[in-house]
């Protein structure tokens, strides 16, 4: 990912509600294995786990040392979460450096027994994952034929969200419900429109998750910040209604006017609540200031 949005990825995730939200949907099916304060933030661009010659920004974005409760003792678990914008067929080999260096660093440490490391990986890419997600799959088959059982394997956990993926509402207890399902309509224009202005979460977004969703893509908006929230769609629903109020195109296309020139809405924006081109919205608009 570009640098920026790998900055606002890894803020988003630094949030230990947030990363326990993803950890609970992706390994444990939506249920409420782990807990916020289960986590211990593990730094994977500052720390010492890596040292100066083992940068590890390349290769992931958030690591945190999972502690749970198991027969009166604690057991430890490393997991770390790459957000991925774009399709990587090194993927598997990154992951597999990435769980090398952190058992190179447990050895080193003296760590016993080993606390085991997993990796996930967040497809944000908008399409359905292309890259190869085991070792073993990037061989062909007479080499697996041959050498499969000499073959050590190496994969990562795969969080692919798209629209025939259910996610049951309240499920997850944090905004991490709204990104996912912005990322299962991803490719549906009309059922992302619709979910976003029915579902009321949008209506007090944190900032950071704006920002996450509007950098991915996913939704093309401009709309203001108001006492520390993000209100998206209150003006496209205004719009609506004035237009529905009205009873005529005069007053929505003045009020659509409005929006754009405040940087509210992007003409696009406008154009499509319109249900006009891009064309038609800039003639309809010339012709209203004539």
């Amino acid at each position: 990912m570009a640098r920026e949005e790998d900055r606002i990825c890894k803020e988003y995730f630094d949030q230990p509600d947030r990363f326990s939200d993803l950890v609970n949907y992706t390994l444990y099916q939506g249920r409420e294995v782990t807990k916020p304060s289960d986590f211990k933030e593990l730094d994977p661009v500052r720390s010492e786990v890596f040292g100066p010659d083992n940068s590890y920004e390349i290769l992931i974005d958030n690591l945190k040392e999972l502690s749970l409760k198991e027969d009166d003792r604690n057991i430890y678990v490393m997991i770390g979460l790459e957000s991925q914008g774009y399709h990587d067929e090194t993927m598997v080999v990154r992951a597999m450096k990435a769980k090398a260096l952190l058992y190179t660093y447990q050895l080193r440490e003296k760590v016993k027994p080993l606390k085991p490391v997993i990796i996930i990986v967040l497809n944000l890419t908008g399409d359905k994952w292309k890259s190869p997600v085991t070792l073993k799959s990037m061989f062909e088959k007479e080499y697996l034929d041959k050498f499969g059982y000499l073959i050590d394997d190496v994969s990562y956990v795969l969080l692919d969200v798209k629209e025939d993926s259910e996610i049951p509402k309240g499920l997850l207890k944090t905004d991490l419900e709204l990104l996912l399902n912005c990322l299962k309509y991803s490719g549906n224009d009309e059922k992302l429109e619709d979910y976003i202005e029915k579902e009321k979460g949008f209506n007090s977004l944190d900032d950071i998750t704006f920002k996450l969703i509007n950098k991915l893509s996913v939704l093309d908006v401009e709309i203001k910040k108001e006492g520390g929230k993000i209100n998206m769609w209150p003006a496209v629903k205004q719009m609506k209604e004035e237009s529905f109020n009205s009873g005529a195109d005069y007053g929505a296309l003045k009020f659509a006017d409005k929006m754009v020139n405040s940087n509210i809405l992007t003409i696009d924006q406008a154009a499509r609540e319109l249900n006009l081109t891009v064309e038609e919205y800039l003639a309809a608009v010339k012709n209203l200031k004539k």
